[in-house]
């Protein structure tokens, strides 16, 4: 009988299948790894795809919203309906950019809409605001509410932005419509030829004031001043009805006014007097800030005309209106942009001149930030020009000269008094301001 031995594989045999084994074992392990890590990948592309269009349309909606607001803060006396029923939606409300708006990086602005809110109507597009301590406020208000769509290049991507524009800091806030049609805290020199047409009512019913100063007025030369009957608009001249001639101080001119804190009736802030805002220089930040932040700032005066509107804040060394042209108008056309209504234009620390054949429909306020005040350098009205309105300075005009006309106009002034009923549209009754914490994205 053949007796049969089990075959024993040599040591090298063996130690094969071994690392056959762990060779197969890592295959899987890297693969597994390989397959996750470009699921991660696609995972990262996708979001940071996410990301980019989400940045392309909230950018184009930004865009959108940027667009319509500055629209309306340009032209605040754009007529906005209200919203009309509680159940009213964003595809009902008034559009301002209504046409779809493509970018350069290929987002579009899709729409830019406004409702108008008043108390009228609480939704949910249209809450009622809160006051400063968080309390809902009760006094009458209005403003409104601009949201704006965008879309990524690609269009998978949308949202919506939105902000609410209140009407704030009118001079409804303790103002008033100026008393005089000249009224400085300093010295006025009224030499040369100059002409001011008297508020009829500035003393009180029947009581005319021209001009009014905490300090001393002089006068010369062929000034004069006159009652509103005497003032010809043709030549826009005092031609009759004279209170003031000359060196000859009339009634008209009110001078050397004690403040009121010194029992007097000058106001101690002329900025207050007019704005309802004290100037505090040293509060912080400055009291005028809040004024300041609410206007068109501008560097050039030269670049006001017919279609300026509303309140005008310019920083500079010298403000140098334009000749042969009319800045502001005496009403507004909400129809149309080519009037804006009166203009309130501030000139901070700087030299001031108007030129021959010029026209400001409004309110100019010459303004110094020193305290106390410095009086410009110089203010030159030469050539002609007119004021229709008021023209005010927190400061002496110890170097006003020139051939010049201010005339008090109620009509022009009543535009920038309160509505009874608190804030309202006018453009510079309430100045359009954004509400802080109102902007919203979805």
């Amino acid at each position: 009988m053949k007796t049969v031995y089990p075959i024993h594989q040599p040591p090298h045999r063996q130690r094969g299948a071994v690392t056959l084994f762990v060779a197969l074992v890592a295959l899987v392990f890297i693969t597994i790894m390989t397959v996750y890590t470009a699921s991660v990948g696609v995972m990262d592309q996708r979001m940071s795809g996410n990301e980019l269009r989400h940045q392309q349309a909230e950018a184009a909606a930004e865009a959108g919203l940027n667009q319509a607001v500055a629209y309306f803060k340009a032209k605040p006396t754009t007529a906005i309906a209200a919203q009309t029923s509680a159940g009213a939606g964003w595809s009902t409300a008034q559009d301002i950019v209504p046409a779809a708006i493509t970018l350069p990086n290929g987002a579009q602005v899709q729409w830019a809409r406004a409702f108008h809110c008043t108390q009228a109507l609480v939704t949910t597009i249209c809450p009622t605001p809160k006051d400063a301590a968080g309390a809902a406020v009760t006094t009458p208000y209005n403003y409104n509410v601009f949201r704006a769509q965008g879309t990524s290049s690609d269009g998978t991507g949308t949202v919506q932005v939105e902000q609410q524009i209140a009407f704030a800091a009118n001079i409804a806030a303790g103002g008033a419509i100026p008393n005089a049609a000249l009224t400085a805290a300093g010295i006025v020199p009224m030499g040369g030829n100059y002409n001011v047409v008297a508020n009829p009512n500035g003393g009180g019913p029947g009581v005319p004031v021209s001009v009014w100063s905490h300090s001393s007025v002089s006068g010369g030369g062929s000034a004069s001043t006159c009652n509103q009957s005497g003032y010809d608009s043709q030549t826009s001249q005092c031609t009759s009805d004279q209170i003031t001639s000359g060196g000859t101080m009339g009634l008209d001119v009110v001078q050397n006014d004690p403040y009121v804190s010194a029992g007097g009736r000058f106001p101690d802030d002329v900025f207050q007097y007019f704005f309802g805002v004290s100037a505090d220089p040293t509060a912080s930040p400055p009291g005028w800030q809040t004024v300041y932040n609410m206007a068109q700032q501008i560097t050039d005066c030269s670049t006001l005309g017919p279609t300026s509107g509303g309140l005008i804040w310019y920083t500079g060394s010298l403000c140098d209106l334009p000749s042969n042209t009319t800045i502001g108008a005496a009403t507004d056309d909400p129809a149309t942009t080519a009037t804006e209504g009166p203009v309130i234009l501030v000139a901070q620390d700087a030299n001031f001149k108007m030129n021959a054949n010029t026209v400001f429909n409004g309110v100019i306020f010459l303004f110094s930030t020193a305290s106390p005040p410095v009086s410009p350098g110089s203010v030159l009205l030469n050539g002609g020009p007119v004021v229709n309105g008021a023209f005010l300075a927190n400061s002496g005009l110890d170097n006003l000269s020139g051939t010049y006309t201010v005339k008090y106009d109620a009509s022009i002034l009543a535009q920038l008094a309160p509505a009874p009923s608190g804030n309202n549209n006018n453009p510079i009754n309430g100045h359009p301001a954004d509400v802080p914490g109102s902007w919203r994205d979805f």
